[in-house]
C-alpha cells in the first residue's frame, strides 16, 4: 500500500525527523515525532528524575514499558520518579499536545532533561530541542493524598486516568507459553524483588470500587482545567488458564465489574481486557456491566502467532481467538470491541519479516479484517522491553510505524468506524499514549 523510499543520510535527530517529515508529507509531525521517540525511548537524566521531587511516581503496570532496566537509570530500590505519561508540545516542529510514555532506554539518542527549570526532550548528542514537556507536578487532586488502611495509595490501585491492573501476572508461564514480547511475569518478579511494589497478589475488588467512586463521583475535575477527567475504567490483568483464588477467569474479573457497578452504578463505561470468552459468557459480562472488550491478538500472521504467542496458540488457537472477537461485536456493538496488537513485533528476528514493506502489508491485512467486521483495533507500538524474551532486539524503523499509522487511519475512515469507545483522536485531542495512530489527522 505504501512505497518505501531510500533513507536519507542524517547527522542529528533533527535531521532525521525532518527527513521523515519530507518522506511523509501527508502525516502530521506529532505522529512522526511520537513514533520515533517511542521506538527509541529516552535517556532520563538525574535532573529529570529529581524534577517532580517524588510527588509523581511511575505506577506499576503489567509491563515495564522500558527498553532498559530500572537499575541503569537510578537507585534500584527507589520508585522511578516519573509520570506514567508525558505531554509533549512546541519545539522546532510546533507540536500540539502529544501524549506519550517516558520509555527508559539508556542508549537512546533522545534524552529527557531539565533546561531553565522545565523538562524537555533533547537530542542527546547535540542538545537540540525536540519538544517541551508539560510539567509533571503533583495534580491538585484529593485522590493523590488518599490511602487505604493497609497503606496502599489510591493511585497504585487505579490510576487517575481510570486504568487498573487487578492481576499483575499471567498464567502463561515460562518460555513455552509466555508471549515472547511480554515481560509481565519477569517485571512482576523484579518489581517485588527491588521493593518497587509491596505485593503482586490480585487487588481487592472493594478497593478498586472505592477508587472508582472517588474518581468519578467525588473528585471535582471542573476545578482543574489543566487536567481532564477520565473517560472510563480500563480493567486489565494477566490471562488466567487455571483457577485464581478459586475462580475461573470470567468469574475472577467480573467480580471487579460487580463491585464497581454496585458502588457507582452504570454511568461510567468499563472496558474489560482479558482473553475472549465464549459468546454466552460475553453476554453475561455485558449484563453485569462491562461496556467494551479488548482481547489482544498481538500479531496477525498465522505462522508468527504460533511462534510469538505460544500460550495463546496452545490454549485457544488463533482461529478460535479471532472467531470469539468477531462474536464480541454482536454483544457490545461497533466501536466497543477494541483489541490491541503489538505493532512491529512481526519484524522480530529470526522469525519475522525482513522488510518494512512485508511487515506493513501483513499487519494491514489484519487491520482490514478486523475493521471490516466492526472491530476497532488498537496499534500498540512495540517497546522492546529488556526483561522480555525479545529483549535487546532492534525495533523496526520509524518508517514501519508511520506507514502503519497512516494505513490504520485510512481504514478507520474507509469503514466509517468510531475510535475506541468514541474517544477523541487527533493532535491535541488524543490521550492514548501507546501509538501515533490516534494522533493522525
Amino acid at each position: 500500500m505504501v512505497a518505501i523510499l531510500t533513507r536519507e543520510r542524517v547527522t542529528t535527530r533533527l535531521d532525521h525527523l525532518e527527513a521523515l517529515l519530507r518522506r511523509y508529507p501527508d502525516v502530521n509531525p506529532e505522529v512522526v515525532v511520537k513514533e520515533d521517540t517511542q521506538r527509541e525511548g529516552f535517556l532520563i537524566t538525574q535532573a529529570a528524575i529529581d524534577y517532580g521531587q517524588g510527588a509523581i511516581l511511575k505506577t506499576y503496570h503489567l509491563f515495564s514499558w522500558d527498553q532498559g532496566t530500572l537499575g541503569s537509570m537510578a537507585d534500584q530500590k527507589a520508585p522511578i520518579k516519573l509520570p506514567n505519561v508525558i505531554e509533549v508540545e512546541g519545539g522546532p516542529f510546533h507540536l500540539r499536545r502529544t501524549t506519550m510514555r517516558p520509555r527508559i532506554n539508556g542508549r537512546s539518542p533522545y534524552m529527557i532533561d531539565v533546561v531553565d527549570g522545565a523538562p524537555k526532550i533533547l537530542d542527546r548528542a547535540t542538545h537540540d530541542l525536540i519538544g517541551g514537556i508539560r510539567p509533571w507536578h503533583k495534580p491538585p487532586l484529593e485522590y493523590f493524598d488518599k490511602s487505604f488502611p493497609d497503606g496502599t495509595p489510591f493511585p497504585q490501585v487505579m490510576e487517575e486516568r481510570g486504568d487498573t491492573i487487578v492481576f499483575r501476572q499471567c498464567q502463561h508461564w515460562g518460555p513455552e507459553e509466555e508471549c515472547k514480547f511480554c515481560d509481565i511475569n519477569e517485571n512482576a518478579r523484579t518489581k517485588k524483588l527491588l521493593g518497587q511494589v509491596s505485593s503482586i497478589v490480585p487487588k481487592k475488588p472493594e478497593q478498586v470500587a472505592t477508587c472508582a467512586a472517588h474518581l468519578f463521583l467525588h473528585e471535582d475535575w471542573s476545578r482543574w482545567p489543566d487536567y481532564h477527567a477520565p473517560y472510563g475504567i480500563h480493567l486489565n490483568g494477566g490471562t488466567i488458564v487455571q483457577k485464581l483464588q478459586g475462580k475461573e477467569e470470567h468469574d475472577f474479573y467480573l467480580q471487579y465489574v460487580d463491585a464497581i457497578r454496585e458502588r457507582i452504578g452504570n454511568r461510567v463505561p468499563i472496558m474489560l481486557q482479558t482473553a475472549p470468552w465464549p459468546k454466552e459468557l460475553e453476554k453475561e459480562a455485558r449484563d453485569r456491566g462491562a461496556t467494551a472488550r479488548s482481547a489482544n491478538f498481538e500479531v496477525w500472521d498465522e505462522r508468527l502467532f504460533h511462534i510469538i504467542c505460544p500460550g495463546k496458540d496452545r490454549y485457544m488457537g488463533r482461529q478460535e481467538w479471532l472467531r470469539r472477537m468477531v462474536d464480541q461485536v454482536d454483544v457490545y456493538g461497533v466501536g466497543h470491541v477494541v483489541p490491541g496488537f503489538v505493532a512491529g513485533v512481526e519484524m522480530a528476528q529470526p522469525w519475522g519479516f525482513k522488510t518494512v514493506a512485508e511487515a506493513v502489508r501483513s499487519t494491514t491485512e489484519g487491520m482490514e479484517f478486523f475493521m471490516s467486521h466492526g472491530i476497532v483495533v488498537r496499534p500498540i507500538s512495540w517497546c522492546v522491553e529488556a526483561l522480555s524474551a525479545l529483549g535487546g532486539q532492534t525495533p523496526p524503523p520509524a518508517d514501519y510505524f508511520i506507514q502503519l499509522d497512516r494505513n490504520w487511519y485510512e481504514l478507520l475512515q474507509k469503514y466509517d468506524l468510531p475510535p475506541q469507545q468514541h474517544r477523541p483522536i487527533g493532535p491535541a485531542r488524543n490521550y492514548y499514549p501507546n501509538s501515533g495512530a490516534w494522533d493522525m489527522e
